[in-house]
């Protein structure tokens, strides 16, 4: 066996060097991955910022509809209160007017039975009493 160290020694240090290379074959190739995953990866960022920016854009659009959309509908809805109110006072008029008509109907059925006894007009009638020597009708 006549060997010799120096001879080991460097036999060593190609097996060990050999295993060096592969290893840094094999991290270069991962590191390939990584820098393709890397570029990827950024890509993917500034389209999903473009996608963020268009989305507060179009919220900010949607917000400012939303806003004149409820002040129209808050005129709307003003609107629709004050007629509310007035076709309340509306109402209690026209029941006013009709109590006072009912109240009223009583009298006049009664001078209107009494003109459709006498078949002669209103004119007629003063002319008569007029000639009679009475004064005019008030009715």
């Amino acid at each position: 066996m006549s060997l010799s160290l120096p001879l080991v020694l460097d036999g060593l240090i190609v097996v060990l060097l050999a295993g060096t290379i592969l290893s840094a074959t094999i991290l270069n190739a991962r590191l390939k991955v990584l820098r393709d995953s890397r570029k990827d990866f950024q890509e993917m960022l500034s389209r999903f910022d473009d996608a963020t920016k268009r989305a507060d854009s179009s919220i900010k659009t949607l917000n400012q509809a939303a806003q004149k959309t409820g002040e129209a509908l808050q005129q709307q809805l003003d609107k629709a209160t004050r007629m509310r109110d007035e076709l309340s006072i509306m109402l209690d008029s026209a029941d006013n007017v009709a109590r006072r008509l009912e109240s009223a109907a009583p009298q006049a059925s009664a001078s209107k039975a009494a003109a459709e006894a006498d078949p002669r007009s209103k004119a007629e009638r003063d002319l008569l009493r007029a000639i009679k020597g009475e004064g005019p009708s008030l009715s």
